[in-house]
């Protein structure tokens, strides 16, 4: 069993300086790229355009289905209420929650390793994560969501369960598969019950925390007659899968599953027993289980703990027991994390992001000029309708990939459509030149 461990003072001062300026630094990067803004994000912006518009809260025309994260869209209308740019103020909030989730991966990591230099090196690795670093500017809802669930699995380790049940309820306004690791905290609750009446008040009282924070929305969305169930707004443009992409996901993974094998034969393990560590797998794995059903948003929110358990590694793979051997694997292990996770994002995340920025551009002149150039009644629709619906502040229907438009305007970047003829096409802006016509994204009009 591997005790906390007792730092030397330069260990000492390493983290505590070390960790504000992995933060900073953090922050400094993901600020470059606050020019992107993902279509997905606006989702959540034209809810709160009708929140302080209309007065109305309902389901997106381009997604029926559910209504995005009303927590977020609230906070959003908010901020327009008290006329405050509602993209800055977005864009703003991502940035300082994900540099939170550093924080937080810092704090789970003192909580599972007992270390606190092997606690920096998580929060290090996790830092320069492409995922995180492209979530940051995003604007979207995702890295609150990822901070208010990371802090209840950092309470829940603490047994701290109030406090735990409501972040999760809170992340349960955000998107409902957060209602998942409330399961999983009820779970950790029963198993380090001291006696069944401690338990039994425990659970109720935690429950009761819970319900008190996500019932609300529950009776507001039964008499409005909305969807109850909050959908995740993310980014849903992460990049392909690349080989670079691949290793920065695959390689960590592996070393935290042979970790986490290792664990789970164990009685004890690192001063946390081994149901905890094995709520802390579920978790972990209910989160990647929804990754595989809906999309890379959700790895997220399992990628500190993976990056954490494979961090704890080093126990098993030390010569000796010598402190020096093991920060010095540590560093190694951290320095092979931040090597992997800078080609990924050099090579297939920061592309995508930069295409991204471009099109925005495009977007955003074609959504001026069909607020001023189309008819008030005039249908229109898009592939990426978020965006021109938000700017322009008229309904854009989603043009779905793979079918024909049917509405008198479409907008899109395709070469050719059937049936429309091409009125207005995006300028371009390229070696300080505005190039008119020469953009990817066009206006067409039924023949």
């Amino acid at each position: 069993m591997v005790v906390k461990h007792e730092h030397s003072p330069a260990v000492l001062q390493v983290v505590r300086y070390g960790l504000p300026l992995v933060i900073l630094i953090f922050y400094v990067s993901a600020s470059w790229n606050f020019s992107y803004t993902p279509d997905s994000a606006f989702l959540s912006l034209r809810m709160a355009q009708d929140i302080v518009g209309a007065g109305t809260i309902g389901p997106m025309p381009a997604h029926p289905s559910g209504v995005p994260n009303p927590l977020w869209s609230f906070l959003m209308a908010f901020a327009a209420l008290v006329n405050v740019d509602s993209i800055l103020t977005a864009k703003v909030f991502s940035l300082f929650f994900s540099s939170m989730v550093v924080l937080l991966s810092y704090l789970l990591a003192s909580e599972l390793l007992r270390d606190r230099f092997l606690a920096f090196c998580a929060a290090l690795a996790v830092a320069t994560s492409g995922f995180l670093l492209q979530v940051a500017p995003s604007g979207s809802a995702l890295p609150v969501a990822l901070t208010v669930v990371l802090a209840g699995l950092f309470f829940m380790l603490r047994n701290e369960y109030l406090l735990s049940a409501l972040m999760l309820g809170l992340g349960t306004l955000l998107f409902w598969q957060a209602a998942g690791a409330f399961v999983l905290l009820m779970a950790d609750a029963w198993v380090n019950a001291t006696t069944a009446r401690h338990r039994m008040r425990v659970i109720v009282v935690t429950l009761l925390v819970y319900l008190l924070t996500v019932v609300p929305w529950l009776l507001f969305a039964a008499l409005r007659s909305l969807p109850s169930l909050p959908w995740l707004t993310g980014l849903g443009d992460f990049p392909g899968l690349s080989l670079a992409h691949g290793a920065a996901i695959v390689i960590p993974a592996v070393i935290a599953a042979i970790v986490l094998v290792g664990i789970i034969r164990r009685n004890q393990f690192n001063g946390l027993a081994r149901e905890s560590h094995v709520i802390v797998i579920l978790w972990a794995s209910w989160f990647l289980l929804c990754f595989a059903l809906w999309g890379w948003d959700y790895f997220v929110f399992a990628l500190p703990v993976i990056v954490i358990y494979a961090i704890l590694s080093v126990y098993q793979l030390a010569l000796a027991p010598r402190s020096e051997t093991i920060y010095a694997q540590a560093l190694f292990l951290t320095g092979l994390f931040i090597l992997l996770h800078q080609l990924a994002f050099n090579q297939a995340t920061k592309p995508l992001m930069a295409q991204t920025e471009r099109d925005t551009e495009e977007l955003v002149e074609l959504a001026y000029w069909i607020k001023n150039g189309l008819p008030d009644d005039a249908s229109v629709s898009a592939k990426r309708p978020e965006l021109l619906a938000y700017y322009a502040m008229r309904p854009v229907g989603f043009w779905a990939v793979g079918s024909s438009p049917s509405t008198e305007y479409v907008v899109g970047e395709d070469e050719d459509v059937w049936g429309y003829s091409v009125i207005h096409r995006a300028s371009r802006l390229e070696e300080e030149e505005l190039l008119p016509g020469a953009g990817r994204f066009a206006v067409w009009r039924k023949k």
